[in-house]
């Protein structure tokens, strides 16, 4: 699936989508790669995510992405803390930029957190904010659970 509504006036036969931190900034971009004639050229497109209430999704390092349930999500450290975020794309518009939260735990890596489906649900895979713990958390769509070492 690709979410080329997120570049309404740009060609549909999109290469590659990319999500990644700014240089000089925490704010989080994405990009396309697409053709850009009947040439071997190709064109990139930069744009950085921002929610539909005007703030812009931060993190101090690269976030992961993957389809889920017919959204893109992003899951990313926060860019001033080692809590966990998440944003969802439905082709349309982005919400979230939400903390995730388990049971009223925050989970916090020092690193950028992988991302995977596995029977139907989205895991995330996490280095602890403060050991050299792994942990893992699934979300199926409605709620996280997990926070396991």
């Amino acid at each position: 699936m690709v979410f080329s509504k997120d570049y309404p006036n740009e060609k549909q036969d999109i290469l590659l989508k990319l999500f990644y931190k700014a240089g000089s900034s925490n704010d989080i971009y994405s990009s396309i790669v697409s053709p850009s004639d009947d040439t071997n050229d190709i064109t990139c497109l930069e744009k950085k995510i921002s929610m539909p209430n005007g703030t812009n999704p931060q993190s101090s390092l690269s976030p992961s992405s993957v389809i889920f349930n017919n959204k893109l999500y992003l899951i990313y450290k926060a860019g001033k803390s080692n809590d966990i975020y998440y944003a969802s794309f439905d082709g349309t518009s982005w919400t979230g930029d939400i903390r995730i939260d388990i049971d009223r735990t925050n989970p916090q890596t020092s690193h950028s957190p992988s991302i995977v489906i596995f029977n139907n649900k989205l895991y995330i895979i996490y280095k602890a904010g403060k050991s050299n713990n792994i942990y893992y958390a699934s979300f199926d769509g409605t709620s996280w659970t997990g926070d396991i070492r």
